[in-house]
C-alpha cells in the first residue's frame, strides 16, 4: 500500500481529496494531512509518504519551499511539479 500525504491551506480541498478520491483502488492510503508546509515537514518525517500532494501557494512556508526543505534532508527523493491556476479559467461558452 502506498502512503499518501496531502498538504493544502484550504480545508475543503483537504477534505475533498481525502474522501472523494478512491485511494484504495490505486493501492493508496492517506496517512496524513497538513494545512501548511511548516506543519507538513514533521509529518513527512513521521509517516515517510511515498506520494505527496501539495498546494504551491500557501501562507508561511509554501509548497515549493517545503519540497526544497524535504529534498535537502532526503536527496534521493524525486519530485514532479504540476500547476493549474483555476482562478484564470474561463467558463465554456
Amino acid at each position: 500500500m502506498y502512503r499518501v500525504m496531502l498538504v493544502d491551506d484550504e480545508e475543503t480541498i483537504l477534505t475533498g481529496l481525502s474522501h472523494l478520491m478512491p485511494w484504495q483502488r490505486y493501492r493508496c492510503q492517506v496517512v496524513a494531512t497538513a494545512d501548511s508546509g511548516a506543519a507538513a515537514l514533521p509529518l513527512i518525517r513521521q509517516h515517510a509518504p511515498h506520494i505527496l500532494f501539495t498546494d504551491i501557494r500557501m501562507p508561511g512556508m509554501d509548497g515549493l519551499v517545503m519540497v526544497a526543505a524535504f529534498r535537502s534532508e532526503y536527496p534521493l527523493s524525486s519530485s514532479r511539479a504540476q500547476s493549474r491556476d483555476l482562478s484564470t479559467r474561463q467558463p465554456k461558452a
